[in-house]
């Protein structure tokens, strides 16, 4: 009974002394629940960029192919005004000629024609001229009448009439001497088109053009607009154009006319394209890439170096200081080349990280 006693008094302090040491032990093996805080290096921080987000105005733009031509209205195609022989070809393909220079000369019947009669004309007013004289020497002297006076007066002026008539005749032919016909440029400008050489027989009644004449300081570039793009081209929208021959220039003009029908072949509206080209550097022929640009409303603006993808989503890297960066899942609206529009996620005036954003991003996962 003695021991009984004792036994509460022993086995309490023994429970106390367990219970305290176990606590002690759970103390010392304890693990944190949460992950250190990601902060951005002064190394990582040198090595990227940043870029602010910024409303500005939406751009929608379409890319099409297209085709440098002339401007028809600034182009002169010069018809042969007679048949004949053509005897000297003084200009080639792509030459400069100024204005009323010698292009060719051509051999021709019919110019003959009109400078024989163009010296009978001469004859008839001078000889109408002598009978208008004698007529008004007998007039005043009363051996002739006055009707016979005035006769002799509509004669002389009818005979200088048909004279006139044969220089112009002769003029408006570019007639050298004999049965020369001499063909001249009407303008200043390019030969873009040559369709004469020496020894060809030339017929006046045969619709075809024998030179084509442009300024070039103007040109025009047909594009092809598809069903998918109709909606977004329209008369008056301003275009860049970039050629192969010169990758690293852009043209800038606008388009001036669009196509009411489809075309049966390409099922597409042509749209023209007015640009000016004082260095000449456009020709015609040349193929020509063409980008149609107008502005809907306003969107938020980032670069498109700065967008991630992954698993189909679009994210960006947003920085506030080097100890509050964060991922940020963003909604685009349109990319159009360096450009990207977004319609979610972020808010004007946000920072994100425009370079080397990926590293920062991984991190940020795996953090």
């Amino acid at each position: 009974m003695k021991y009984i006693k004792l036994l509460p008094s022993i086995i309490f302090p023994i429970i106390a002394i367990c219970i305290f040491i176990i606590s002690g032990c759970n103390k010392t093996v304890s693990i944190p629940t949460e992950n250190a805080k990601f902060v951005l290096s002064d190394t990582m921080r040198k090595m990227i960029s940043l870029d602010t987000v910024k409303m500005v105005p939406l751009k929608n733009e379409v890319s099409l192919t297209g085709q440098v031509d002339f401007d028809a209205d600034k182009v002169e195609k010069i018809f042969p005004q007679v048949s004949g022989h053509t005897v000297s070809v003084s200009v080639q393909l792509g030459d400069h000629v100024q204005q009323s220079q010698t292009l060719a000369v051509i051999k021709s019947t019919d110019v003959a024609g009109f400078a024989s009669d163009l010296i009978a004309a001469k004859s008839h007013v001078l000889l109408a001229q002598k009978n208008l004289n004698a007529a008004r020497d007998m007039y005043k002297a009363g051996l002739a009448s006055q009707i016979d006076f005035m006769n002799a007066q509509q004669d002389s002026e009818l005979a200088a009439s048909q004279y006139q008539k044969a220089k112009e005749v002769l003029k408006i032919n570019n007639a050298g001497s004999g049965s020369d016909y001499v063909v001249k440029s009407p303008i200043s400008g390019y030969i873009v088109e040559k369709k004469i050489n020496p020894g060809i027989d030339i017929r006046s009644d045969a619709g075809d053009n024998i030179f084509t004449i442009s300024d070039m300081k103007d040109v025009w570039v047909w594009a092809n607009v598809y069903e998918a793009d109709i909606p977004k081209v329209q008369q008056g929208y301003p275009v860049q154009v970039n050629i192969l021959a010169y990758p690293d220039k852009t043209f800038y003009g606008k388009i001036d006319k669009l196509s009411e029908m489809l075309d049966p072949v390409s099922k597409s509206l042509r749209a023209r394209i007015s640009i000016d080209n004082p260095d000449n550097f456009l020709r015609p022929q040349m193929f020509a890439n063409v980008s149609v640009s107008n502005q809907k409303g306003e969107a938020l603006y980032i670069p498109t170096s700065a967008l991630i993808m992954l698993n189909g989503k679009q994210y960006v890297v947003v920085y506030k200081n080097t100890a509050n960066v964060r991922n940020q899942e963003v909604d685009v609206l349109n990319t159009v080349g360096d450009k990207t529009y977004i319609k979610g996620g972020l808010q004007p005036g946000d920072v994100i990280v425009s370079k080397n954003q990926l590293l920062i991003f991984n991190q940020l996962l795996n953090n």
